[in-house]
């Protein structure tokens, strides 16, 4: 029975502690530090002991959620689970609920948190079912988890008709709940969300669709909308994120600060391209379109003296500069005064938001943040990661690292590529293959004939994380990782691996799970350059939501080079598409 016991499906999990429990009355802190020391869970060094905020969503506090549960003893397994893997926790509830019967729905909620962190979604799904049936299917810890988990999936689209469906009232909506579904909604792809609109048989539920669609399109479609629905909850409380967009004018003046000329003239002309691009096709009137006048930050001596130049000329915003250092000048002036998007993202993060400041940029971090993401909700949790021996190698890692042990992962082993030995040994000793080898030709070498078996890898992990710089890396990796067995193990990459040299040069990169600006799938090709030039084209869609941004830390639009959103920090964060190269061509991943 589930009220006085684990189930049999945890049984391999207590068995693997040292630890001969004593008393149940012993603390549980003392428990989690003991367990610990004698279990071997991987690298969770830096984990958290609360649940995160994932991609913009921010759900009702776990003391609101657990009402009629042990809320007590569902924080202390979390907790241990965050510290110190999900097989600790579970000799933790082992032993605080060996000599006391455990309510059936905390059981069951408990035991399908210990599974979805081990990555058995099957089993996990059963005892939340189990757990919704004692409960209810509108009890808040069933609603919440189940959200969580469609959002780390990236099935956004259940994940915004759990919101709908589950609001405390029906009569509007009110805020903060309108904005966590339009936050959803926003990550909807556009295809998916018109399907949605056709099958829709609910009203309201088709307006929030149909709504969320003309934001996409422009103000005059919302306007049309909200003029057409004035008695859907939308009108009566829209999100917080319409409303500042709506109620704010696009700016009269615009400075634009580059590098027009020297070592990153063509980086700065991609950008300045891209910026005149999309001013004339989000400002088709010429009346309406802010005046432009674009500022060469290599004719000044450093970015504050152009910064004070362009001051005198009193624009209403300035976009750019480009470079991380003078992303980090313009931030930290005191005396500065002006509107500023940034398009790069200094090294430091500021606590707090500074005065009149976004940071837009194509910060590989993002990246790595939602690579971890991505694995995590298709069920990987122990990770191998192999990362370059550079600043940008180490930044990759570490923001891999960090998410992905919030999330519940465990690292397995992480290899930091050395010039000696070769690629090809240090990838076989991480993987396992190589001591499979080594102990064949023990084998061989004490026999003296030939051993008819073959080298086997590591079983610990599932899923690798190959941070590779560059296309040429991965394409040169890839094929060590299934040359020493690891060829069915889940392999995914950053964009950074992604060029337009066609299908021949990267069929050594099939089956590798990337993640790519959603830019490219509307045209032929991609290139570093195409991707500044989308820069250049968001930054002016910002123009007008510089107050939507700051008054809402959430999504706000899909863009160019991803869907953006604000943080306290002033940074855009950015989610890239899903995408796993096939035949040599990348196709985008279907998800979940």
């Amino acid at each position: 029975m589930i009220a006085k016991s684990v189930s049999l499906r945890f049984s391999f999990f207590m068995q693997s502690t040292c630890w001969e429990p004593a008393t149940r009355l012993a603390k549980a802190l003392g428990l989690i530090m003991l367990i610990s020391a004698c279990s071997s869970t991987g690298n969770r060094e830096g984990a958290v002991t609360q649940p995160v905020s994932i991609s913009g969503i921010s759900l009702p506090g776990e003391q609101a959620e657990y009402k009629a549960l042990d809320a007590q003893l569902i924080s202390v397994i979390k907790e241990s689970a965050a510290t110190s893997g999900p097989r600790v926790a579970a000799s933790l509830y082992r032993t605080l609920t060996a000599e006391a019967v455990t309510d059936p729905a905390t059981a069951a909620v408990i035991e399908s948190h210990l599974a979805w962190l081990e990555g058995d979604i099957v089993f996990s799904e059963e005892r939340l079912k189990i757990a919704s049936g004692l409960l209810g299917e509108e009890h808040r810890a069933i609603v919440n988890e189940r959200i969580r988990r469609l959002v780390i999936q990236g099935d956004w689209l259940d994940a915004s008709r759990l919101i709908f469906q589950h609001q405390p009232t029906t009569e509007g909506m009110g805020q903060p709940n309108a904005d966590v579904l339009w936050a959803s909604l926003l990550h909807v792809d556009n295809a998916q969300l018109n399907i949605a609109i056709q099958k829709a048989e609910d009203e309201t539920w088709r307006g929030w669709l149909e709504l969320n669609y003309a934001y996409r399109i422009d103000k005059a479609a919302v306007s049309t909308w909200f003029e057409a629905n004035q008695q859907h909850p939308a009108v009566l409380s829209p999100p917080s994120n319409i409303v500042a967009w709506l109620d704010l004018p696009p700016p009269s003046r615009v400075a634009v600060l580059l590098p027009l000329s020297g070592r990153l003239e063509a980086a700065g002309s991609a950008v300045y391209e891209g910026i005149l691009e999309s001013l004339f096709e989000t400002y088709p009137d010429g009346e309406d379109r802010p005046h432009l006048f674009a500022v060469d930050s290599q004719a000044f001596p450093d970015t504050g003296a152009a910064y004070r130049y362009i001051e005198q000329r009193q624009p209403d915003i300035v976009i750019g500069p480009l470079t991380k250092t003078g992303a980090a000048l313009l931030r930290d002036d005191p005396s500065r005064t002006l509107p500023v998007i940034s398009l790069n993202r200094p090294e430091s993060t500021s606590t707090d938001r500074p005065e009149n400041w976004l940071s837009l940029s194509l910060a590989p971090e993002d990246e790595a943040r939602q690579l971890a993401q991505l694995a995590f909700g298709k069920g990987q949790r122990r990770a191998v990661i192999i990362q370059p021996n550079s600043d940008w190698g180490k930044r990759m890692g570490a923001a891999f690292s960090r998410r992905w042990l919030d999330l519940g992962g465990t690292i397995v082993t992480q290899l930091t590529l050395q010039d000696e030995p070769s690629e090809s040994e240090q990838i076989s000793a991480i993987v396992g293959a190589l001591k499979s080898e080594d102990r064949i030709g023990s084998v061989e070498a004490a026999f003296d004939a030939p051993v008819e078996s073959r080298p086997r890898r590591r079983q610990d992990f599932d899923g690798i994380f190959l941070l590779a710089p560059d296309p040429d890396t991965a394409r040169r990796l890839r094929p060590l990782l299934i040359y020493h067995y690891a060829g069915d193990i889940p392999v995914y990459a950053s964009s950074a691996v992604v060029n337009d040299q066609g299908q021949t040069q990267n069929r050594d990169l099939n089956e590798l799970i990337v993640l790519e600006i959603p830019a490219h799938f509307t045209q032929a090709s991609i290139s570093q350059t195409q991707r500044l030039n989308a820069l250049g084209k968001d930054a002016v869609q910002l123009l007008d939501r510089w107050q939507q941004i700051r008054s809402a830390d959430t999504t706000f639009i899909r863009a160019q080079t991803g869907i953006l959103s604000g943080t306290n920090s002033g940074n855009i964060e950015r989610e890239l598409i899903p995408a796993i190269f096939d035949g040599g061509s990348l196709v985008p991943l279907t998800l979940p």
